[in-house]
């Protein structure tokens, strides 16, 4: 879904499917066997990969595919990439190692380099969380980032939400100082996020974490259930409390009776997702208060549509092939949509669908996010960036619609602000989320800091 770089072989294509990977990824349950391989083995089967396609080995190369790849990518359009690639850039003088560039949910994107006569490029290759190949796309060749070196200014420990094989790998972050101190619980948005909420080269909640900790406030993140522990839970009866609403309850339950932590001042931040269950969250963990950042008011399915015609739209297909394909996708996913809705209904029989059990799907389609907001009477803080595509001010303006008046909701938007709370210009791209260097905006800090200290205990 986050294509950095200009492509150098299907541009348009690649970004599609690598979208679609990330749609359907929002909401399903990874399944495995065992722990699967380690970061440093897929690395080298990938680069095993693309010297296997690049020395003619295509059938072969096959057999380490996933269902969707052998069947989208057969031996002969493999021999094609390959054959076009030497043809356009010269012969394949020779292949470099493998590295990370990046997680989305449980798939892994590794670049491996090719050196040819006239040009260096990167083969990008998407494995799935058993080592599967699940995409392969051509690259600008980009050097591998340095070794991320950041160091918290707060003071760190590590913290499992809940018990037992089940607990939730998680970090405290605390200010430094003695405390006791006011802390934020973050809750991620769709798919198996870690507990920085990953997306490319970005780490939306450690940077809301770090920046905290410099404000005094400290932060509890953790890796989402459907990443940490995705056996426990069943992917087609699961529903949003399962995934999501109950770990979050629970940590503010443990973080009650917590060394440094003031039990009166816990507050709960839902981003995305996150932030559409807020309220629920709210009503079964009566935190001190909530926040709402870039909360879907609208029905997720609905959303996912929207999303995909928005970045047809900004990619500006002008080859006739791909845009039958971006078509073809954008058709896929709106039937998809209305047989979710006849689900509802009872007009079609129910069954997994967009990558999750129609459980989870009629849970949070009955849920009412604003109404219950609305109706709890916690403090509630509303953040939206005005960019952000994926979730917009329509929603903002549902949740005002719904809360504005109420003493207890304050409302706050940001021009330059995307989806992951990163300043920029003009419209929003999938390509923003692979830009590095860039962090969450200090003013959007300042403002939960603020609103933290100043909400539910008179300010003490």
């Amino acid at each position: 879904m986050f294509e950095r770089r200009k492509s150098c072989h299907f541009k348009w294509s690649s970004a599609i499917v690598t979208l679609a990977l990330g749609l359907a990824s929002a909401t399903a349950v990874a399944v495995r066997a065992d722990d699967g391989p380690t970061v440093e083995e897929m690395a080298a089967s990938a680069k095993r990969y693309v010297e296997m396609i690049t020395s003619g080995d295509h059938e072969a190369a096959g057999a380490l595919y996933d269902a969707t790849m052998k069947q989208a990518f057969p031996a002969a359009k493999s021999k094609q990439l390959v054959d076009a690639m030497a043809a356009r850039n010269g012969k394949l003088v020779k292949i470099g190692d493998a590295w990370l560039e990046d997680r989305i949910g449980q798939l892994r994107r590794f670049r491996v380099p090719a050196e040819h006569e006239k040009v260096t490029l990167d083969y990008q290759v998407v494995m799935n969380r058993v080592g599967q190949i699940s995409g392969l796309f051509v690259q600008e060749h980009i050097e591998p980032p340095p070794p991320d070196t950041a160091k918290s200014p707060g003071v760190e420990r590590d913290f499992v939400v809940g018990e037992g094989k089940d607990g939730l790998p998680g970090t405290l972050c605390l200010p430094k100082g003695d405390g006791p101190f006011p802390i934020v619980v973050l809750v991620h948005g769709s798919g198996p996020n870690d507990r920085d909420e990953t997306i490319g080269p970005n780490k939306p909640f450690r940077d809301i974490a770090w920046g905290l900790a410099e404000r005094g406030v400290a932060t509890l993140r953790y890796d989402k259930r459907t990443l940490a522990k995705p056996d426990s839970v069943n992917g087609l009866t699961m529903t949003v409390d399962e995934e999501s609403v109950d770990d979050a309850v629970v940590a503010v339950e443990q973080l009650r009776k917590s060394k440094g932590i003031d039990p009166a001042r816990i507050f709960v931040l839902g981003h995305s997702l996150g932030g559409t269950i807020i309220p629920r969250i709210g009503a079964k963990a009566k935190p001190a208060g909530m926040i709402c950042v870039a909360g879907s008011a609208e029905p997720l399915h609905r959303k996912m549509l929207e999303q995909t015609r928005y970045i047809i739209g900004v990619s500006e297909i002008t080859d006739p092939a791909a845009l039958a394909k971006a078509e073809a996708a954008e058709k896929e996913i709106a039937a998809a949509c209305d047989r979710i809705d006849r689900m509802l209904t009872g007009e079609e029989e129910a069954g997994p669908i967009l990558g999750a059990g129609f459980p989870y799907w009629k849970d949070l389609l009955e849920y009412d996010g604003p109404k219950q907001a609305a109706e709890l009477q916690i403090p509630i803080y509303f953040l939206q960036g005005e960019r952000d595509y994926q979730v917009t001010m329509k929603d903002f303006a549902l949740w005002k619609a719904a809360c504005e008046g109420k003493p207890f909701a304050t409302f706050k938007s940001y021009p330059k602000l995307d989806h992951l709370l990163i300043e920029g210009e003009g419209k929003s791209k999938p390509a923003d989320y692979m830009v590095r260097g860039k962090n969450v905006s200090k003013e959007l800090i300042d403002d939960i800091a603020a609103w933290v200290k100043t909400t539910g205990t008179g300010g003490r």
